[in-house]
């Protein structure tokens, strides 16, 4: 997977930071698909930066077309857990999850056996569902 250019890269969710990304995949030539939760019909034609946009509804039907999801969901009822083992399953072999939404939208169980049994090829995640504290001592100012 060297090269970006002729990739697909499909959004889940599809905000300002997806919309700003997809802006700088467009760049390298990546084949821009999106996934927003109400979207008009004749919105899922065209759009200035998608080359495509699915309904969630058809979400599986997108990401099977994916080299690359990214996942920028906001932390809600309705999005905790979108990306579950049928979402995954839907993803070719060779696809890369990212998560640069809230953790809450990823069920980590179904991302851990996707990996793990090679249904996605990897995945990069800056959140989690689980936020751990991390405290920092500092040393006592100097005498």
């Amino acid at each position: 997977m060297g090269h970006l250019y002729g990739k697909t890269i499909g959004f889940v969710g599809f905000g300002h930071i997806a919309t700003t990304t997809a802006t700088l995949a467009r760049a390298f030539g990546m084949k821009i698909l999106a996934l927003k939760r109400n979207v008009p019909k004749q919105q899922q034609q065209q759009h200035q930066i998608a080359d495509a946009i699915y309904s969630s509804e058809s979400a599986c039907e997108m990401l099977r077309e994916c080299d690359f999801v990214v996942c920028s969901l906001p932390g809600t009822p309705k999005t905790d857990g979108f990306m579950s083992s049928k979402e995954f399953e839907a993803m070719p072999s060779h696809s890369v999850f990212i998560s640069i939404g809230r953790g809450s939208a990823v069920d980590e169980e179904a991302l851990d056996h996707a990996l793990r049994s090679g249904s996605i090829a990897g995945a990069a995640l800056d959140v989690f569902r689980l936020c751990v504290k991390l405290y920092t001592v500092s040393a006592p100012p100097p005498s």
